[in-house]
């Protein structure tokens, strides 16, 4: 399994933002995220930078679950990113590698030209950077039109290729394998960062907890119960109190009133491995 940046410095980011959620409340605001980048630079510490090598004994595959909970902000989540094409509507991503950002295919193919990617948590403040090129997973989205991809089959899973790495953020954790029952004993609990159903107007923020379904004879799709507002798209799944990635938001199943994600493990994983590895490779270590 892949291994996250971790904190290297005295002040970390359990200790950063449970006080400044104390202080300021809910997320978002860049007047939020520059007072807790003042507060790193105060006390002159702060997460792992890209391309850094932390020591051993400071890495881990995941906060502990009380960690995350304790804070239950998407604050946290400095490993969440926007993605937005220079023609199109802005989707929501996640940072899996330094120059890799994985978001819903149908965020990228149908957009042209470069894309502006800013993680609004990291540490430091927030960040923006330019990606030149972007692929999804199944070359078949090419020869569709922007209302013709539903129902299709395909895995709605895209990489973007950051032209510079960002600094003092976090990397999720990737899963080879399904969160199943055959893994993990049901109901398998999990939280989504983005555009999220009773959250700020415009913003990314936490969402619900909600139980993850796997629709029967689906291999590439997990539901959830609405945890996602109308608008988001490819924002990341993770377990519920730590980074590991399970999948990618790709819309709503009306009929079910379910939403529906894009699954990361199996096949989806190793394409997402060879990609990073063609593109920069991981912050500290190959996934195992």
């Amino acid at each position: 399994m892949q291994r996250r940046a971790a904190a290297n410095a005295p002040l970390t980011l359990e200790e950063i933002v449970p006080y400044v959620r104390s202080k300021m409340g809910l997320l978002y605001p860049r007047a939020l995220l520059a007072v807790a980048a003042l507060l790193v630079s105060a006390c002159g510490g702060g997460l792992d930078t890209a391309g850094s090598s932390p020591p051993a004994s400071t890495l881990k595959s995941s906060e502990p679950a009380e960690d995350i909970g304790e804070q239950r902000s998407a604050l946290a989540y400095a490993e969440a990113v926007v993605v937005t094409p220079s023609s199109g509507d802005a989707c929501t991503g996640v940072l899996v590698a330094p120059r890799v950002v994985l978001t819903a295919a149908h965020c990228v193919v149908f957009s042209r030209g470069s894309f502006e990617v800013t993680a609004p948590f990291s540490l430091g403040g927030p960040q923006t950077t330019t990606a030149s090129s972007a692929e999804p997973m199944d070359a078949a989205w090419k020869n569709l039109r922007a209302d013709d991809y539903a129902g299709r089959g395909l895995r709605d899973v895209a990489a973007v290729y950051l032209d510079r790495p960002f600094t003092h953020v976090l990397y999720a954790t990737l899963a080879p394998a399904a969160f199943d029952a055959s893994t993990t004993s049901p109901p398998i609990w999990v939280s989504a960062v983005g555009k999220s159903a009773g959250g700020p107007e415009g913003s990314l923020s936490l969402s619900l907890t909600g139980a993850l379904g796997e629709p029967s004879g689906d291999a590439i799709t997990y539901t959830t119960t609405r945890l996602s507002a109308l608008g988001e798209a490819g924002g990341p799944l993770f377990v519920e109190g730590t980074h590991d990635l399970v999948a990618l938001y790709t819309g709503i199943d009306d009929a079910a009133k379910r939403d529906v994600w894009a699954r990361l493990d199996g096949d989806v994983y190793t394409w997402i491995t060879q990609k990073v590895a063609g593109h920069g490779g991981w912050h500290t270590r190959t996934p195992k």
